[in-house]
């Protein structure tokens, strides 16, 4: 079973063509090249939600939205999923959400199934979509490099996928007028209430590790690579060395 994680941060300007798969945002890391198994479904309008919520903050605090608040008004929180889970499952964590604290109002949810990396169990190294292993999409095949002369033996790989679902929301709270104001140890309690709610296993509690960046990933991801293939390579040329060292013939040690 998949560790729950509930990471959230401000919603960039690119976050709902992404997660749409609008056909003018050009997604070229997909595992599986169609988006047919994912799903999408929009809630509230922002605009709407966004003028209503700057009457409900001059009406119940006598004071205006500051352009900080509003710049992030829209939230958008990734969420490690299982295959089976639903845009039913994820629209609960945010129902759970939003009686603890109240706000946490839905935009959008889309759930993504197609993307993940290749693990080459000969070799023992992963092989990411457009960084190690190529498709193209006129033959429907994968290639080992990007000019597409190297066609890949997909009997050597295996997919695993990276189930997981973006939502974009409000934390804006239309009963009070305000947004909660959550704690540290609220956002503990978060993770809690989305690994309940999917039925997932909780991560560690008071965990220090933190998300690294997209940027920070592809380094990693680089550096554990590079590692790995020189290792692989040192253990090739030890097994040549051996099969080279079989080959001579044995000293006669009698006199």
């Amino acid at each position: 079973m998949s560790i729950a994680s509930i990471n959230i941060q401000s919603a960039k300007s690119t976050s709902k063509a992404h997660m749409s798969r609008d056909k003018n945002h050009k997604i070229t890391y997909l595992l599986d090249p169609d988006s047919n198994g994912n799903e999408y479904k929009s809630f509230l309008n922002y605009e709407k939600y966004l003028d209503a919520a700057m009457l409900a903050a001059k009406k119940l605090t006598g004071r205006k939205i500051q352009q900080k608040a509003i710049d992030n008004f829209v939230q958008e929180a990734v969420l490690n999923l299982e295959n089976f889970h639903t845009v039913a499952n994820v629209e609960k964590v945010f129902i759970e959400l939003k009686k603890e604290f109240g706000g946490f109002e839905i935009f959008d949810i889309a759930i993504h199934r197609n993307e993940g990396y290749f693990y080459n169990f000969k070799e023992d190294l992963e092989y990411r979509p457009n960084r190690d292993i190529f498709f193209n999409a006129q033959d429907k095949n994968f290639y080992l490099d990007s000019k597409l002369k190297n066609k890949a033996d997909l009997s050597q790989f295996e997919k695993r996928y990276n189930f997981h679902a973006h939502v974009l929301f409000s934390k804006f709270d239309m009963t009070t007028g305000k947004n909660p104001r959550l704690k540290k140890s609220d956002m503990s309690k978060i993770q809690t209430i989305s690994a309940n709610a999917l039925g997932m296993q909780r991560g560690e509690l008071f965990s220090k590790a933190k998300r690294m960046s997209h940027w920070q990933l592809k380094k990693a991801h680089d550096l554990k690579r590079d590692e790995k293939k020189v290792k692989n390579q040192t253990l090739a040329k030890q097994k040549d060395l051996k099969a080279e060292i079989s080959t001579y013939p044995k000293l006669n040690s009698e006199k």
